[in-house]
């Protein structure tokens, strides 16, 4: 099953419409799709490796604009769109969890939603039912998903098929690393530089 599902991914990378698939991916996996759109990225930035800067630039724009979307699901369409979608996934949990993690650090939280494999819909929706700072949201948003996309597509365009099975292998190691490396960095630079 994989392995077709591999394949379709393959086939629908490689095709002429792959930018729209990869734009359309990335904005409703940011609200209330299932699949990442790096199941797109990655394969095109393998099969046409001088264009990874636009097919990473795509991807966080259309994720941003998805995250908006679910921003608004969550500040105006709670009952109607959001608890559906969250009992769908059965994500109630992780949203009460959610809840306070918004309260003592909503743009820390919103960035490592967007870098880690973190469900980052759940991220969306939250930050709308919980009014986050919108612009602090898009901020939060563009470097936490363009760190991912722009790492991700770069690595395979530059190392090929080895990249992509390094990332096959240990994305969420890898994500979850970068993601603390940053953050590291800012608490160090917030505690003791400045």
């Amino acid at each position: 099953m994989i392995k077709k599902w591999k394949e379709k991914v393959r086939k629908a990378a490689d095709s002429e419409y792959a930018l729209i698939f990869l734009c359309l991916t990335s904005f409703a996996e940011s609200s209330f799709f299932i699949i990442p759109p790096d199941t797109l990225l990655i394969p095109m930035s393998l099969f046409d490796p001088k264009k990874w800067k636009r097919f990473a630039f795509f991807t966080t724009l259309f994720s941003v604009l998805g995250g908006v979307f679910g921003y608004g699901i969550g500040m105006f369409l709670f009952n109607q769109v959001a608890k559906p979608i969250i009992d769908f996934y059965h994500l109630w949990d992780k949203f009460d969890y959610v809840k306070t993690l918004y309260a003592n650090y909503d743009f820390l939280v919103v960035f490592v939603a967007g870098l880690t494999p973190l469900p980052y819909k759940v991220f969306t929706i939250a930050a709308g039912v919980f009014k986050m700072n919108l612009l602090g949201f898009v901020v939060a948003s563009i470097f936490g998903r363009g760190i991912r996309f722009f790492i991700e597509a770069f690595l395979v365009a530059r190392f090929g098929e080895d990249a992509l099975e390094f990332l096959e292998k240990h994305f969420v190691i890898a994500t979850v690393l970068i993601a603390l490396i940053i953050i590291g960095g800012f608490l160090i630079y917030s505690y003791f530089l400045r």
